[in-house]
Parts: structure tokens; sequence; C-alpha cells
């Protein structure tokens, strides 16, 4: 007997609904993590320099934590 039509989209459900529970802890845990370490703030505080200058990438850019 093969699957039908609900079966397969039940399925199909499932495992979608799985890796929306996985991105979403992902993310919350991600976000934990940061307050905790505060690394995009002591990112932030970094003045900028002539190394390192007001850029999306420089001293203080959230671009260069992210990157």
């Amino acid at each position: 007997m093969g699957q039908t039509s609900s079966d397969r989209r039940d399925v199909f459900a499932d495992w979608i609904l799985s890796v929306a529970e996985f991105t979403h802890a992902h993310w919350f845990f991600g976000n934990l993590y940061e307050a905790i370490v505060k690394i995009p703030d002591r990112v932030a505080a970094s003045a900028a320099s002539s190394e390192l200058p007001r850029t999306p990438f420089g001293a203080g850019s959230p671009g260069r934590y992210y990157a």
C-alpha cells in the first residue's frame, strides 16, 4: 500500500515543524549567549582608530561582529 496525499502532507508538516523548533532553539540560545558574554557590547564600545576607522566593518560596527 502506498502513501496517500494526506500521509505525505503529515510527514512534510512534521518535518517542517521539527526544523522550525530547531531554528527557534538555535536563535534563543544564540541570543542568550550574546546576553551573557556581552560580545556585541564590547565590539560596539571599541574606539575607532587608524587601523579600524568607522566603516561597515570598522570598530563599533555590528558587521564586524557578525562577519
